[in-house]
């Protein structure tokens, strides 16, 4: 319990400071780099870049954990995840930020998203919804930030189960 106030405590001060942490790391020019990939990363789900969205976004190593899918880990799993989306459906994808914690070369946000699966052709007709919570986590390498662990939670709630099948009587 101390540890996780200690956690939140470290992340409201990170999303609070604009300047240089007491690491030397400029928050601002992180929360800006990071502010950017989410704006391409949105816009590349809408117009269905998969290879901007594995190279532009992810890390190699990456590890991407959504609702009701197995993780996917690395970057052709994360390629392979994505094409089966799109094969099938249009994905409208928007999330925003609520807090980010950052220490040097590892930055951390979390924030709300909402997500839309459309049908193809017809994107005007929502297939299926959802919205929660998420987690991402960014590394810098090679003076590049990418996400290295991507988690999100649903609120939508799952479907009741089907109820028991009457048992025939014998007669």
């Amino acid at each position: 319990m101390r540890l996780s106030s200690l956690v939140m405590l470290s992340m409201v001060t990170a999303c609070a400071a604009p300047g240089p942490s007491s690491s030397g790391t400029d928050v601002q020019a992180v929360r800006n780099a990071i502010d950017s990939l989410d704006q391409n990363v949105q816009r590349w789900f809408r117009e269905e870049k998969v290879d901007s969205i594995v190279t532009g976004y992810y890390a190699s190593d990456a590890i991407v954990m959504n609702p009701n899918a197995p993780a996917a880990k690395g970057t052709d799993a994360i390629r392979a995840q994505l094409a089966g989306y799109y094969a099938q459906s249009a994905v409208r994808l928007h999330f925003t930020m609520a807090s980010l914690f950052v220490a040097d070369s590892l930055a951390s946000d979390q924030g709300s998203y909402t997500l839309e699966i459309r049908a193809k052709p017809d994107t005007t007709k929502v297939l299926m919804s959802d919205h929660g919570n998420y987690v991402t986590t960014f590394v810098k390498r090679n003076g590049q930030w990418r996400a290295v662990y991507d988690i999100a939670t649903s609120e939508v709630p799952l479907p009741p189960p089907p109820a028991p099948a009457a048992k025939a009587t014998k007669k």
